[in-house]
C-alpha cells in the first residue's frame, strides 16, 4: 500500500532533521525534496476524505516545529569554522524541505499548518546569518556552496512573507514571529551585501542572481506595504547601510530593464516580468527609500549627466514601452500600480533635476550642457503619448482594488491627487515647446515650487522644465504635430475624468476638481503654443504663409474644453469654500475655450447662461460689489457683440464630430485609442448622417438627447458638400 500523504511529510522530515555530520545530500534524499509536493497531491487524490487531509495538517505542524528547533541547532554548529561546510549542505536541505511544505500547506488551503511553517525563519534568521557570519571570517562570501543555499533561504522567505498575499491574519502572525525587527533586516542586509559584491564577478549558484534581487525587492515590497509589517519598515527607515545597499540594487535593475525592454519581447531574458519592473519603480520612490534614492540620484553619471538624468532617461523609456493592455498573469490592480509607480519614478528624478538646477542658477553655475537638455526633453516628448494610457490604467485598478492595493486610498481619489497632478506639471514641458514668454517662466517655476508635495507624490513632474530647458521649440514640424495629437490624447482623457466626476463615479473635493481644471488648461495652452511653433516651421519653409484656419483638433479641444468647465461650474458641487476657485477656474476655461474655439461658442446659449449663474454665485458670497462678478459681466458684454448665426449649432457640431467620441459629456475612462473620429477601438458611427462617431451606444444615445438629432441631417448634408468640393479641387489639379 502506498504511504499517505502525512507519512510521506514525516518520513522526509525526519530523514532532513537527521542528516548525519557529514552532510552528505545523497541523489534519492534531493529527488525525494522536489517531488514532495507532487507526491503529496497524488496520495490526496488516491485518498482524498478529510480524515486524510486532517492528518496531513497535523504532520505539517509537527514538521515545522522539528525544522524551527533545526534552525537554532545548525546556528549553533556555525560557530565552529569546521562544521561550516556540512551546516551550508545541511541548511539547503531544510530549506527545501520548507518550502515544498509551504507550497502543499497553500495548495490544501491548511491554515494552520502555513501558521506553523513561520516558525521555520529560524532556518535563514539564525542559521543562515550565523553562516554568513562563519563565511565573511573564512573570506568564503559568494562561494558556490554559500550562494546555492542563499537560494533557497530567500525563497522560503519569499514563500513565507510574500505569496500569502492578502491574507491578514497570516501577515499578522508572521509580523508578529518576526518581532523584533532587527534579525530580519541583518538578514537582508547580508543577502544586499552579498549581491553587491557578486555584481562585479559570476554568481556562482544554481540559480539566478536576478531571481534572488527579484525576491529580495518583493520581500522589501511586501514589508513596507503590509500593515502586519509597519515596525518593520520603520526599521528599514533607520537602517541607513541598507536603504543604501538596497537603492544601489534597485538603480541597477531600473538600469537593465530599460535596456532590456527595448528588446523584442522573444528575446528579452525570462527575469524581465512588468511586475517586478513596477516593484522596483515603486520601492525607489517610497518613504523608506525614496530620500537615500534622491541623495543617489545627485551623484555624477558616467557620461558626465547626472544620475537623475540617467534615471529620468530610464523611466521615459520604461513608459513608452509598457503595455496599454493588462498584461497575461497581471491584476488590474498591479498593473494600475505599474503605471502609477512609473509617474511616481518620473516625478522623483524630476525633483531632484529641479532642486539642483536652482541651486545652480542660485549659484552662478553653468547650465546643463545644451546636448543634455534636448535629451532630455525629446525622452518626455516620448512619455507624453502614454499619459492617457496612464489614467485609464490607474482608474481600472483603483476601480478593481478591494481597498489594499493601493495603500489607504482608494476608489478615484488615488487618480485624481497623482494622476490630475502630473499632467499639471508634465504639460509645463509642452508650454516650453514654442517659444514661451520668459517672463511667465519665473511665475510658473514659484508656482511649482510651491505646491504641497504631500498631496501627490507626482507633483513634482517636471517643474524644473519651466527655468527654461526647452526654449528652442519643437525639433521639427513632424515632431510637434506628433506633439500636438499626443495633447489632444491627453485632453480628451483628462475631460473624460471631469466628466466622471459629475456621473459620480470619482468623488473629488472641490480642489481637486480645481487641479483637473488646471491640468485642461495647460494642456490647451501647451497645444495652443505647439501649434504656433509647427505654423511657425511651416511658414519657414513655404513659398506662401499657411491658411489662418484654425485645425479641427483645436476646434474639437475648445468645444471639449468648454463643456468640461460647464460641467465642473453646473454639476459639480463643490463645498462652500472651494466653490469659488472652482468658479474661477471654470471661468477661465470657457473664456478660453471661446477665444480659440469656434465662433460659435461666444453666442451659446448654455455658455453665455454658465456665466450669468457664476456672476450670481460669486456676487453671493463676495457681496453686491463683488469684483469677479463685475469682470465675467464685461465678458458677458464683449460676448454679446456677436450675434447668434443660423449656422451656429452645426459648426459646434462640426467641431465636436472631429472627436473619437463626439458626444462632449463621454465619461468613458476605457476608451482607447487616438482621440480623432473613427479612431477609437471600438468606435461606432452615427448611421443617419455618417459623419460623427461614439465610443460605444451609451454616448451615442445620450448625444442624441443631447441636441444631436437637430444637426444630424444638416451635418450629413454639409459631409456631402465638402467632398464635393475636395473632388471638384482635385479634378482642377
Amino acid at each position: 500500500m502506498p504511504p499517505s500523504a502525512a507519512q510521506l511529510v514525516t518520513t522526509l522530515v525526519a530523514k532532513v532533521c537527521t542528516l548525519d555530520s557529514n552532510g552528505i545530500l545523497s541523489g534519492d534524499m534531493l529527488n525525494g525534496l522536489d517531488r514532495l509536493g507532487v507526491q503529496v497531491q497524488q496520495a490526496l487524490a488516491n485518498s482524498p476524505d478529510a480524515t486524510q487531509v486532517a492528518a496531513l495538517d497535523r504532520a505539517i505542524q509537527a514538521g515545522a516545529r522539528q525544522l524551527s528547533t533545526l534552525g537554532s541547532t545548525l546556528a549553533a554548529r556555525c560557530r565552529n569554522a569546521a562544521a561550516v561546510p556540512s551546516a551550508t549542505l545541511h541548511l539547503l536541505a531544510a530549506c527545501k524541505l520548507a518550502i515544498q511544505l509551504a507550497t502543499v500547506a497553500r495548495a490544501s488551503h491548511l491554515s494552520d499548518s502555513t501558521m506553523a511553517l513561520h516558525d521555520c525563519v529560524t532556518l535563514p534568521l539564525e542559521c543562515g546569518r550565523a553562516l554568513m557570519a562563519g563565511l565573511s571570517g573564512s573570506g568564503s562570501v559568494g562561494s558556490p556552496e554559500h550562494c546555492t543555499a542563499l537560494e533557497q533561504e530567500i525563497t522560503l522567505l519569499y514563500h513565507l512573507i510574500v505569496l500569502p498575499g492578502r491574507d491578514a491574519a497570516a501577515t499578522e502572525h508572521l509580523g508578529a514571529k518576526l518581532t523584533p525587527p532587527e534579525p530580519l533586516l541583518a538578514w537582508l542586509s547580508s543577502v544586499a551585501n552579498v549581491l553587491l559584491i557578486t555584481m562585479r564577478g559570476p554568481w556562482l549558484g544554481t540559480g539566478s542572481p536576478h531571481r534572488v534581487q527579484a525576491y529580495l525587492f518583493s520581500i522589501i515590497n511586501t514589508i513596507t506595504s503590509k500593515k502586519g509589517f509597519a515596525a518593520h519598515a520603520a526599521a528599514i527607515q533607520r537602517d541607513n547601510r541598507l536603504q543604501h545597499s538596497l537603492v544601489q540594487l534597485l538603480i541597477s535593475a531600473l538600469h537593465r530593464a530599460a535596456t532590456e525592454v527595448q528588446l523584442p519581447s522573444g528575446r528579452r531574458p525570462a527575469s524581465f516580468t512588468w511586475r517586478s519592473m513596477g516593484i522596483v519603480a515603486k520601492l525607489l520612490s517610497t518613504v523608506p527609500l525614496r530620500l537615500t534614492f534622491i541623495e543617489r540620484l545627485e551623484q555624477p553619471g558616467f557620461d558626465g549627466s547626472s544620475s537623475s538624468q540617467r534615471v529620468l532617461h530610464n523611466a521615459a523609456q520604461l513608459l513608452l514601452s509598457s503595455p496599454a493592455s493588462c498584461p497575461e498573469g497581471t491584476t488590474m490592480v498591479e498593473f494600475g500600480q505599474h503605471w502609477f509607480s512609473l509617474f511616481r519614478l518620473l516625478g522623483t528624478a524630476s525633483s531632484s533635476l529641479y532642486t539642483r538646477f536652482k541651486q545652480q542658477q542660485q549659484q552662478g553655475q553653468a547650465p546643463p550642457p545644451a546636448a543634455h537638455q534636448q535629451r532630455m526633453l525629446a525622452q518626455m516628448l516620448l512619455a507624453l503619448p502614454q499619459l492617457p494610457a496612464a489614467i485609464r490604467a490607474v482608474h481600472q485598478g483603483v476601480a478593481a482594488d478591494a481597498g489594499e492595493g493601493f495603500g489607504e486610498v482608494t476608489q478615484g481619489a488615488l487618480m485624481v491627487l497623482d494622476v490630475a497632478y502630473q499632467c499639471f506639471f508634465i504639460l509645463d514641458l509642452f508650454r516650453l515647446l514654442a517659444f514661451p514668454n520668459p517672463d511667465q517662466l519665473a511665475a510658473q517655476g514659484a508656482a511649482a515650487t510651491g505646491i504641497d508635495s504631500t498631496l501627490g507624490s507626482l507633483a513634482e513632474v517636471p517643474a524644473w522644465f519651466c527655468e527654461g530647458i526647452g526654449d528652442e521649440g519643437p525639433r521639427s514640424a513632424a515632431q510637434g504635430v506628433a506633439a500636438g495629437k499626443a495633447l489632444w490624447q491627453l485632453h480628451t482623457a483628462v475631460c473624460r475624468c471631469v466628466h466622471s466626476v459629475a456621473a459620480g463615479s470619482l468623488p473629488l473635493a472641490g480642489n481637486q476638481v480645481k487641479q483637473m481644471l488646471g491640468a485642461l488648461d495647460h494642456c490647451m495652452a501647451a497645444a495652443l503654443y505647439v501649434n504656433d511653433a509647427v505654423k511657425s516651421e511651416t511658414d519657414n519653409h513655404s513659398s506662401t504663409n499657411a491658411s489662418n484656419a484654425k485645425p479641427r483638433h483645436l476646434l474639437a479641444m475648445s468645444v471639449a474644453h468648454a463643456e468640461a468647465a460647464l460641467v465642473a461650474a453646473t454639476v459639480v458641487q463643490p463645498s462652500p469654500d472651494d466653490a469659488l476657485l472652482v468658479a474661477a477656474v471654470s471661468l477661465e476655461l470657457v473664456l478660453s475655450a471661446v477665444q480659440h474655439g469656434p465662433g460659435a461658442l461666444a453666442s451659446s446659449a448654455p455658455v453665455r447662461q454658465a456665466l450669468e449663474q457664476q456672476a450670481e454665485q460669486c456676487e453671493a458670497a463676495e457681496g453686491s460689489n463683488s469684483a469677479t462678478a463685475d469682470y465675467i459681466r464685461e465678458q458677458l458684454a464683449t460676448l454679446a457683440l456677436r450675434e447668434s448665426q443660423p449656422g451656429d449649432a452645426l459648426e459646434l457640431a462640426q467641431a465636436a464630430a472631429a472627436r473619437s467620441c463626439a458626444y462632449l459629456r463621454c465619461a468613458n475612462l476605457a476608451g482607447e485609442g487616438a482621440p480623432a473620429a473613427g479612431k477609437g477601438a471600438g468606435s461606432k458611427r452615427c448611421s443617419k448622417c455618417r459623419v460623427v462617431w461614439y465610443c460605444g451606444t451609451t454616448c451615442s444615445h445620450a448625444a442624441w438627447r443631447a441636441g444631436h438629432r437637430k444637426v444630424c441631417q444638416a451635418l450629413g448634408a454639409a459631409k456631402v458638400v465638402e467632398q464635393q468640393a475636395q473632388g471638384q479641387q482635385q479634378r482642377e489639379a
